[in-house]
This record gives structure tokens, C-alpha cells and sequence, in this order.
């Protein structure tokens, strides 16, 4: 029977564009300091960390798990990596659990980052496969293709995706979490647009 697990605390940096006032090492400190105290935790409390982290050509640091143990306080701990690429702090939490679950450790500090700003994202999304044509195009280029697709299916214009990101800028500013929805925090709420799939 697997053993009870639960989230005891939470840390996050600050969200900007850039941090530079900070190393990599620096943002994830900055992070497991924040969760430890939010759990009444300290360093010696943490039996392993579980550090989550896409490719490494994102930051273009390889191994960064080896250099951030003084950061993460686990010198002489178990430290495992996980690497899932986009769903890499879904799967990072998932195998933290397991650990605790299984009985392996009773309390495991989980940091999962990335910090695109000091690297090339196009660049590290673009590099050339063996056996496979060349294709540099980054995230955007992977991804306006089925964008594309959507829009050719659905009949949907330019004044829906308009609408949308007038939205969504509009609710960053009333900090609301249902950006293409209807809006929770207006005495005056716009009306709802939405564009049905027709798969």
C-alpha cells in the first residue's frame, strides 16, 4: 500500500521578461528557499531533490543539476533529474510523489526551471537531426501549422484571435484566470465570442 503524499509548500520567483539580477543557480535558490519557508522546512529537513528541467540546450548548460546542488542545499543527498521536455513540471511533480509514496523518502524538495533569457530558444528548438531534413523554425514555427489547421476547420478570422488577445490583455489587468471566457471581476462584463472546433 503506497504511503500518503501531499504538497507541505510552495515557492515561486518573481515572473519579469529577464531576470538578470540572478544566475540560474540563483533563481532556483530563490525558489526552494521560498517553498521551505512556506513549509515551515529547513535544508537538513530534505531527504532527496528531484530537479526538473527541459533540454538542456534551452539555457545551454549541460547537466545543470550537477552545479546546482550547493544552491539546492542537497551536498551528499540524492539528486534525480527529470527531463520531459514541455510537460517537464507536471513530471517533475509526479516522480517527487512517487518517491514519498514508495516510502523511498519521507519529505523531497522539487525545483523544476527554465531561463530562456540567457540562451537561444530558436536556436536550441532548430538543431539539425541526423537522417532528417533541416527545418529551423522554433516553437512558433512548430506550432502555427495546427494554429492554421484550427482556423481553416473552425472558419475562424483574424477578428476572433483580436478578441481573444484584447481579452487576455484585459485580464492580466484585472489579474482574472478566464481570459477567453466571461470575465469574474467587472460589473460590466463583455460579451462572450468563441469559435467552435469543427473537427
Amino acid at each position: 500500500m503506497a504511503n500518503l503524499a501531499a504538497v507541505v509548500g510552495i515557492g515561486q520567483t518573481k515572473y519579469t521578461t529577464k531576470r538578470t539580477d540572478v544566475s540560474i543557480a540563483g533563481l532556483v535558490r530563490e525558489a526552494a528557499v521560498n517553498a521551505l519557508k512556506d513549509a515551515d522546512l529547513t535544508w537538513n529537513d530534505i531527504d532527496a531533490v528531484i530537479v526538473g528541467k527541459a533540454p538542456d540546450m534551452f539555457e545551454g548548460v549541460i547537466m545543470p543539476e550537477i552545479y546546482l546542488t550547493d544552491a539546492l542545499g542537497c551536498n551528499g543527498k540524492p539528486m534525480l533529474r527529470v527531463h520531459t521536455a514541455g510537460s517537464v513540471g507536471g513530471s517533475t511533480a509526479l516522480v517527487a510523489a512517487s518517491h514519498v509514496q514508495s516510502g523511498t523518502f519521507k519529505r523531497v524538495l522539487t525545483v523544476s526551471f527554465e531561463k530562456q533569457s540567457e540562451s537561444n530558444a530558436m536556436w536550441a528548438l532548430s538543431n539539425p537531426q541526423p537522417f532528417s531534413t533541416h527545418l529551423n523554425a522554433g516553437a512558433g514555427g512548430y506550432f502555427a501549422p495546427i494554429i492554421r489547421e484550427y482556423m481553416r476547420r473552425s472558419k475562424a478570422r483574424a477578428i476572433h484571435w483580436r478578441t481573444c488577445k484584447s481579452r487576455i490583455s484585459r485580464c492580466r489587468k484585472w489579474r482574472t484566470l478566464s481570459c477567453c471566457g466571461t470575465r469574474s471581476a467587472s460589473s460590466n462584463p463583455a460579451p462572450r465570442q468563441t469559435v467552435p472546433a469543427r473537427w
